[in-house]
């Protein structure tokens, strides 16, 4: 398969939207209703609809004050029907879109058994008037787990992720790297550069409770500033040769002559002045470039990539596997060579 290198885009909202579940109880109702109404009003944007047991019609909220307004006229559509759930399960199962259900109830749902190891059950949270007088928010949220990117030959070239309070890590395990988001927020946008085949990369979020959700990526032109060959400045084009020739070079700071791996003059002064620090150069036709802030630049026709600490990847037999450090002035492609400037 070949692969390619695409640039994705993300936006995604990680707080779950709500969806509750009321008895048509008329005995019940002033109960109900100030609870629920209190519920609407804590999670402002987040209420998207009502359901009364025993009827698949939705009520949607836009705002707190809908279900203050409205309900009094719902309710009188429900009275008296009777405690059944599977409808309105099997609506809210028909979109596969992950939500919070609460059900707000003091008697026991008729076929509720029916629906015991579905995966829509796992989003459920049961409050029951009859033992508790309001609902602690703590308990009905779903938190996230862990939020990851992957996909079989998913490599992350760059990429930028926001707010600024995200860490991303990158984990290579088993043949795949994966895209690690750790850190606490309600929305999450990103920017990409990947090399991938035809299977695009996904973000998966993983929750305490259920199954992982997938969001497939948008492809965006590019977003990330191309790395740039820059010509090698003319005082360091000797010793640059010298160590692609696994030669001797005499030094610019000292005038002595030194091992081609000498990255410091033992009297003081790094060589390779003009280049950054802490990052791999590669070298080719007397140019130069450096990966910068990218995490791994492309190789050999994307079956190749270097990382920022050296280390080659190549896409053998299905994975990625890891070959090594490179050595310094190693030839990691078609004559050009790579450097770990690290001092």
């Amino acid at each position: 398969m070949q692969k390619r290198i695409l640039d994705f885009y993300f936006n995604v909202n990680l707080s779950l939207p709500v969806i509750i579940i009321l008895e048509p109880s008329e005995e019940n109702w002033n109960k109900i209703f100030n609870i629920t109404l209190e519920l609407t009003k804590s999670l402002p944007g987040r209420v998207e609809k009502i359901y009364f047991l025993g009827n698949k019609k939705e009520y949607k909220v836009f705002i707190p004050q809908d279900f203050e307004i409205y309900s009094a006229e719902w309710i009188r559509e429900n009275f008296k029907r009777p405690l059944l759930i599977g409808k309105i399960l099997e609506n809210l199962s028909t979109d596969n879109k992950k939500r919070i259900i609460i059900v707000i109830t003091s008697k026991e749902i008729i076929d509720l058994r029916d629906w015991e190891n579905s995966e829509i059950s796992k989003w459920i949270v049961f409050f029951n008037i009859g033992e508790e007088s309001f609902i602690d928010l703590k308990r009905i949220e779903n938190p996230i787990a862990s939020v990851y990117i992957k996909n079989s030959d998913f490599v992350p070239l760059s990429f930028e992720i926001k707010p600024e309070n995200i860490k991303s890590i990158i984990d290579y395990n088993d043949g795949k790297f994966i895209l690690k988001i750790n850190g606490d927020s309600e929305q999450l946008e990103g920017h990409l550069k990947t090399i991938c085949s035809d299977e695009l990369p996904k973000l998966i979020i993983q929750r305490t409770k259920g199954d992982p959700e997938e969001f497939l990526f948008q492809i965006e032109s590019t977003w990330f500033s191309e790395l740039q060959w820059k010509n090698i400045p003319d005082n360091l084009l000797t010793i640059i040769n010298s160590g692609i020739d696994k030669k001797d070079f005499k030094c610019p700071n000292c005038n002595k002559i030194h091992n081609y791996k000498t990255l410091i003059c033992p009297e003081g002064g790094t060589i390779l002045t003009d280049f950054p620090l802490n990052t791999v150069i590669l070298i080719k036709n007397n140019k130069y470039l450096s990966l910068s802030d990218w995490f791994a630049y492309p190789l050999k026709n994307n079956e190749r990539i270097i990382t920022i600490d050296g280390t080659l990847y190549d896409w053998t037999k299905g994975k990625w596997e890891k070959v090594k450090v490179i050595d310094l002035y190693e030839e990691v492609d078609n004559e050009t060579w790579g450097l770990l400037h690290r001092i």
